[in-house]
């Protein structure tokens, strides 16, 4: 076929032509690409839209809403058919995703179900001036007609407890859909704005219902995100009690030694950088009050205690102690606060009290998997840095000091928990008077010297003089340029007579108004003298002396030096289009008429620069 084309475009177009054959060649391929762009389904309609971003600024409060991996922050609610993580389909090629409902299989299920999973309950910041839920969504059903649903919610109260016992709800989504069988997967997303929720306890819930028919209705869920901003720098966190736990039944057990239940990052309050000692950046050290510290949901959560404390009126009970009552459980009992070490401190260093009970045998170094105080260091997502110290005792109040300078300049939390087992024996702690101790440089003042105070002397009078004086000018003014005073000097001039008004010393009230005209005068007929005497000089000496820069003008061989190298160019461009010329008889009309301009052109300049 190309060959058929080539021959057909060479013979019409003649051997004048053929050199821009491959051009039209080219022109002819583009064409045909643009029509088959045009006539070709946009791939925006089978490719998944991208994640959602976090705006600069703004912080994710959810836990966990990529599913990646098992975390309790997600609890899944007893159900026939409960949610279940998955890989079958993800929204942005990750490992996993949630899947609720009941998925087809074969025979069909015909029993009702409601697949639910719930976020844990969490306080939206106040002072908040954005916040956007969104998720991302792939729905499925097998019939159109039946009364199956597909919800995603949001709780919200004014307490944990209001969030428990009597919710109010916000529905994000409510209904009955199914996805084209497109590859990739045609990933839905829905956003809600929860800006008016700012300060509220909320919890996010998604469900499937299924009514018990022989058509099947699902969902996957992938990429959850509270996107968050704040209206100021600060965000303190309000914690109105240590939360109610609510037992819950999780689909895959978490062997996730250190659960982060709430979501809420706080940005720490900066701290006043004073000039020199040490400063404690904790805030609520003695929790004293319901602020400031998280305490993590579980079926024993942490709470405020009087019975025990250091320091103040009540301290932190972390753990399941006997009298607290009840079977023992599998727990982690937690608090933590987020905090700021300032880069410029010399040193940080941690300090806390605390009453440590165990019912089990003491050990220094327990394992993940049983009983154990400890303390952590987490990243803002949650991940472990350090693990600063991790035992099993019984001991009375006690401080702890660990140095915490290697953090200088760092963001996280400080994580204290208390884990049980299960097993029957209990493990508790109290906890007291946490401290972050940092500490800045001593500025040294040098002392500066006062100032010398020198003796100024007394003025002098001078008496005024009572004689009648006149004054006339010996000399000429001194001249200010060089040439114009060489010139008055070789060439005599007498200058003009200078007018003097005889003062003669009166009062006050005569001597004034006189004075300045003299003085005007006087200098006004200086300066005609002079301008007089450079005038006759620069006459009779010639333009050449006084303004030797002339010459630069008047000079053939200057001009011929000062414009060689533009010469030089114009020739070298001459000589390029003769060159040019000797193809003649090979170019076309047009351009030949276009080199003959361009010639012309140079010819003329050249000859305009010769002769000015």
């Amino acid at each position: 076929m190309l060959e058929w084309f080539r021959a057909k475009s060479q013979a019409s177009l003649g051997p004048g032509a053929q050199s821009r054959l491959p051009l039209r060649i080219g022109t002819l391929t583009l064409t045909l690409l643009l029509l088959w762009l045009e006539i070709t389904p946009p791939l925006a309609m089978v490719r998944a839209a991208p994640p959602a971003d976090i705006a600069v600024g703004c912080i994710n409060l959810i836990e966990g809403g990529d599913f990646e991996t098992i975390n309790p922050v997600w609890n899944f609610q007893p159900s026939t058919n409960p949610p279940r993580y998955t890989s079958e389909f993800t929204f942005d090629g990750s490992a996993q995703s949630l899947v609720l409902g009941n998925t087809p299989a074969p025979g069909g299920s015909t029993t009702p179900s409601i697949s639910e999973v719930r976020y844990q309950a969490f306080q939206l910041p106040p002072g908040a001036s954005r916040i956007i839920l969104r998720f991302r969504y792939l729905p499925f059903y097998e019939d159109a007609l039946d009364s199956d649903r597909q919800q995603a919610e949001v709780l919200y109260g004014n307490s944990p407890q209001a969030l428990e016992s009597n919710p109010q709800i916000l529905r994000v989504l409510d209904g009955h859909e199914t996805s084209p069988n497109t590859t990739p997967p045609s990933w839905r997303q829905r956003d809600a704005t929860l800006t008016s929720l700012a300060g509220q306890w909320i919890s996010l819930r998604f469900r499937v219902r299924n009514d018990g028919g022989p058509a099947q209705t699902w969902m996957y869920v992938d990429n959850v995100e509270i996107e968050y901003c704040s209206s100021t720098p600060t965000i303190t966190p309000t914690l109105t009690g240590a939360p109610t736990a609510t037992s819950t039944v999780t689909g895959t057990p978490s062997n996730t030694p250190i659960p982060l239940p709430t979501a809420v990052p706080p940005t720490v309050t900066p701290v006043p950088t004073p000039l020199s000692g040490c400063v404690n950046i904790i805030r609520n050290p003695g929790f004293e009050n319901d602020s400031d510290w998280i305490c993590g949901e579980s079926p024993v959560p942490p709470y405020y205690a009087g019975s025990q404390r250091q320091d103040g009126i009540r301290s932190m009970l972390l753990g399941h102690p006997p009298e607290a009552g009840g079977n023992d459980k599998v727990t982690y009992s937690s608090v933590r606060q987020l905090v700021t070490i300032p880069s410029n401190v010399s040193t940080a260093q941690l300090r806390w009290w605390h009453l440590y009970q165990t019912q089990q045998t003491p050990d220094p170094n327990p394992s993940g998997q049983s009983d154990r105080q400890e303390v952590i260091l987490l990243t803002t997502g949650g991940k472990v840095i350090k693990i600063l110290q991790r035992v099993l005792r019984n001991d009375s109040w006690q401080q702890d000091v660990i140095d915490l300078s290697a953090y200088r300049g760092q963001t996280f939390y400080i994580y204290f928990n208390v884990f049980n087992d299960g097993n029957g024996a209990r493990t508790w702690a109290y906890l007291d008077q946490v401290e972050l101790l940092v500490c800045y440089p001593v500025v040294t003042n040098t002392p500066v010297p006062p100032p010398t105070n020198t003796p100024i002397p007394p003025p002098t009078d001078t008496p005024t003089p009572t004689s009648t004086e006149t004054w006339t000018p010996t000399t000429p003014l001194p001249a200010t340029n060089t040439a114009v005073a060489a010139a008055a000097v070789e060439i005599p001039a007498t200058p003009s007579p200078v007018l003097v008004t005889p003062v003669t010393v009166e009062p006050a009230a005569q001597l004034l108004p006189e004075l300045p005209v003299t003085i005007e005068a006087v200098t006004v007929e200086a300066d005609l003298a002079y301008l007089e005497a450079t005038a006759t000089a620069a006459a009779n000496s010639g333009a050449a002396r006084l303004f030797p820069e002339i010459s630069l003008t008047t000079d053939g061989n200057t001009v011929w030096g000062a414009r060689l190298g533009t010469i030089a160019v114009l020739t070298g461009m001459l000589v390029a289009i003769l060159l040019l010329a000797s193809f003649w008889a090979r170019i076309s009309s047009r351009e030949r008429l276009l080199i003959g301009l361009l010639l012309l052109i140079l010819l003329i300049s050249l000859i305009v620069l010769l002769t000015r």
